[in-house]
């Protein structure tokens, strides 16, 4: 080992479409190693990049990513290396492999996850390989405590979560996602074609209660007329209580009351409708078939990022945990401000803590506000343009991925 330590990243990708696109556009991807492999999915920044890893080496220890339920790559490792796996069950044995293999002194898991196509140090992990010193978990969500398992160490990417592991005496500190300082050198400077006000993620279709709340916004917002979406939903288009044609004109029809009515009443009617329709409240109507003019297909990587630095205004809209607590700390607060663009986001308790409101982002506490807001900024540019500049060089200060792995370095120090 030539540095301070040998640390090993696993993370998954819930977009696992991305592989899809590579092969697409590069027939040789499928046929190369894991190594060249790799290399051309990180150079597109897709999710998390490999911005820890180049970060720990400046660091000076030695790193390696592993994406755990990228089919394509991790069979091809355990092609490379000889490994022979269960085409059922392949996940946590090539992981297990990668880990005998590489020999980590530290395992930093991205994203602690109950998801059964992650990866997770259960089952006797830790027996097994005593040269792991240390095992780090990220944490964006409350997860159940039997689920910290073979886990030293839980990084809380919200105040809330912090909250979550300590009461059940689980070693933990808070630290935010953050944002890749190098994007900016290899995501081009919009010349022209801006956008006025966009949103670039889930529409909260298909994501379950606590994405619900951004789905009713977003019709709302829809209904205004005043946003574009690029956006991602789950749905089985069996399921659809109605045919396409009939979604768009719903969309239509909305947004014509919402013309002669108060858009917030006419959303709030259709939501009680059709919750005594179908029998629930949570969404079930695909965005992109009510309103097909102001939704684009999803983006990802480097593509999402010139999204976002084409935006003048971009709308950042957090998940709503059942006990009603207002955080805001996702990768969207980093990638957005980091970019360049001006972020307005939902009102948070933490808001304060990361960026000042109204000077470095824009906060809102109703969807009508939220319109006034955006309405605003794109009124007086002079005002956007200097927010959307102190939000950039705020992030660029102490939100970066630098500073994040400097106080995760530390950290390891002390447990290993």
């Amino acid at each position: 080992m030539t540095g301070n330590y040998r640390i090993m990243r696993v993370s998954r990708n819930e977009y696992l479409s991305v592989f899809d696109d590579l092969q697409r556009q590069d027939p040789g991807f499928k046929e190369a190693g894991f190594e060249a492999q790799m290399a051309a999915y990180f150079a597109k920044s897709f999710i998390y990049g490999d911005s820890f890893t180049r970060a720990m080496e400046a660091l000076r220890n030695e790193a390696m990513e592993v994406v755990c339920n990228a089919e394509l790559s991790q069979k091809t490792w355990a092609a490379d290396h000889g490994f022979d796996y269960d085409e059922d069950e392949w996940i946590r044995p090539i992981v297990w492999a990668q880990v005998a293999d590489y020999k980590p002194d530290v395992i930093f898991i991205q994203g602690i996850s109950s998801n059964d196509k992650s990866f997770l140090p259960e089952d006797g992990f830790r027996d097994r390989f005593p040269f792991v010193k240390a095992v780090i978990g990220f944490s964006g969500f409350a997860h159940e405590i039997d689920r910290m398992e073979g886990i030293d160490f839980v990084i809380s990417g919200l105040p809330s979560i912090e909250r979550h592991y300590r009461a059940n005496d689980i070693p933990t500190t808070l630290l935010y996602h953050g944002f890749d300082a190098s994007l900016l050198g290899r995501v081009p400077e919009p010349a022209d074609n801006m956008i006025d006000f966009s949103f670039v993620g889930s529409t909260g279709l298909g994501y379950g209660e606590n994405h619900a709340v951004r789905y009713w916004e977003l019709l709302e917002l829809c209904c205004r007329g005043n946003l574009e979406l690029w956006g991602n939903e789950k749905y089985e288009a069996e399921e659809f209580i109605m045919p396409r044609d009939q979604l768009l004109n719903l969309g239509q029809s909305l947004k014509a009351s919402s013309v002669q009515h108060d858009p917030g009443e006419v959303i709030k009617v259709f939501r009680e409708s059709l919750a005594t329709s179908s029998g629930t409240d949570l969404p079930i109507l695909p965005l992109s078939f009510m309103f097909p003019e102001r939704f684009n297909p999803a983006m990802y990587g480097l593509e999402m990022y010139e999204t976002l630095r084409r935006s003048r205004v971009t709308l950042n809209r957090h998940f709503d945990p059942d006990d009603g607590i207002r955080e805001i700390g996702n990768m969207r607060t980093f990638e957005a401000t980091g970019i360049g663009a001006c972020m307005l986001v939902n009102g948070a308790d933490n808001a304060a803590d990361l960026f000042e409101p109204d000077s470095e982002i824009v906060t809102f506490d109703s969807v009508a506000e939220c319109a006034e807001k955006a309405a605003w900024l794109l009124a007086n540019e002079g005002a956007r343009a200097g927010i959307a500049a102190a939000g950039q060089r705020r992030a660029l200060r102490d939100h970066s991925i630098e500073n994040r792995c400097a106080a995760i370095h530390e950290m390891i120090g002390g447990l290993i």
